[in-house]
């Protein structure tokens, strides 16, 4: 084949030519091998190859079946970003395979809406609250026209997301909201939210605004405008219809409105009671201030609670503690009043107050400068 010389025989005139050189008893044989020899080393040769590619095959097979697994349970997880690696190797290994392509697809488009969850999330952390919930709603516009389980988990995401956002968002305008007017319209927004954060967040709300309600009728009652005070807390009790302490003060501006009614009528019998050593000391020590105490309180607001005891021989109601909030120096910082709850307290009975201030760095103590109630 190389060096140049013309092959005058071909293989079976060689053969032959063998056969004649060589001894009788050995033609034969020699024949046989030549011929049988190679053909079956070739097929043994052939099998193996074919034998051991199928085993490679098998292996590379086996090893993307793997990885897609993995790739799948991964992206189900919210990992979608080891996911997508996990795809990109088996494509190396089988990149004509058309399922891979289209798990590739798949977790680029699912990638590319996470990725404004991820732009929302960094959002609400620096504040811009406006913007978060832009790339909420563009997310969750990407995913109205999808469907399958990778989507249902990116929507899911999506929601919790939308959710801490609104949270966080009203939270920061909570605080300078100080009217039941003001306050509504955030309560109004959490009732899509469920979770544990909104729902924090509609206690602090409807908190605040029960505080806010009743400071303003407690003022409407101290200036005799009845109907105000008693508007106010029907329109709080709508969002808190179990807050005892607003029905215990309905109680209250119902019987002040009687009482003040009735005040003409009442003052000869009350002359007459007044009479009395008994009388005196119901109206003069009928109530005792068992406990008191004061302070900072988790939101930030100047809070007093405390605890009277009826000590006159008769039932009392419409209890009225007259507070004062001191500085360092002892001068006032603010003065106030607040209603005891429950409404009624039978003789002996303790019932409890509280009041919050929005707090000023000034404020240090507070002590209780008076205390009015009415005789049953």
């Amino acid at each position: 084949m190389q060096c140049g010389t013309e092959v005058i025989h071909s293989q079976q005139e060689q053969i032959q030519n063998a056969e004649q050189s060589a001894p009788s008893e050995m033609r034969a044989p020699a024949v046989s091998k030549k011929i049988w020899l190679i053909p079956a080393a070739s097929a043994v040769i052939v099998a193996a190859g074919l034998l051991a590619d199928y085993g490679y095959q098998s292996y590379i097979n086996n090893r993307v079946f793997k990885l897609r697994q993995n790739a799948e349970s991964m992206a189900l997880e919210g990992n979608i970003k080891t996911a997508k690696q996990l795809i990109s190797q088996s494509l190396a290994m089988r990149p004509t395979l058309a399922v891979l392509k289209q798990d590739k697809q798949l977790l680029d488009d699912a990638s590319a809406i996470e990725s404004k969850v991820n732009s929302a999330q960094s959002l609400t952390a620096n504040h811009k609250y406006p913007e978060a919930i832009t790339a909420i709603e563009q997310a969750k516009d990407m995913l109205q026209t999808r469907s399958g389980p990778l989507y249902t988990m990116l929507l899911k995401k999506t929601q919790n997301q939308e959710e801490a956002a609104t949270v966080s968002q009203i939270k920061s305008e909570m605080v300078n909201k100080n009217t039941m007017t003001d306050l509504a319209p955030l309560l109004t927004k959490l009732d899509a939210f469920k979770g544990i954060e909104a729902t924090k967040a509609k206690d602090s709300i409807t908190q605040k605004m029960s505080d806010v309600a009743y400071s303003t009728a407690a003022k409407a009652l101290k200036d005799k405008d009845f109907d105000k005070a008693d508007s106010t807390i029907k329109e709080a009790l709508k969002y808190d219809e179990q807050n005892r302490k607003l029905v215990s003060f309905q109680q209250t501006i119902s019987s002040q409105r009687k009482n003040f009614e009735q005040a003409e009528q009442r003052s000869m019998e009350q002359a007459a009671e007044a009479a009395t050593l008994e009388d005196i000391k119901n109206r003069t020590q009928a109530v005792q201030v068992s406990k008191i105490s004061y302070g900072v309180n988790n939101v930030g607001d100047f809070e007093i609670r405390g605890d009277v005891v009826n000590k006159a021989t008769r039932p009392i109601s419409s209890i009225i503690v007259t507070y004062q909030i001191l500085d360092d120096q002892g001068n006032t910082v603010s003065q106030n009043s607040t209603y005891v709850y429950p409404y009624y307290l039978n003789v002996g009975e303790t019932g409890n107050f509280d009041a919050t201030e929005y707090f000023d760095p000034t404020m240090k103590t507070a002590k209780i400068s008076r205390v009015a109630w009415s005789l049953n």
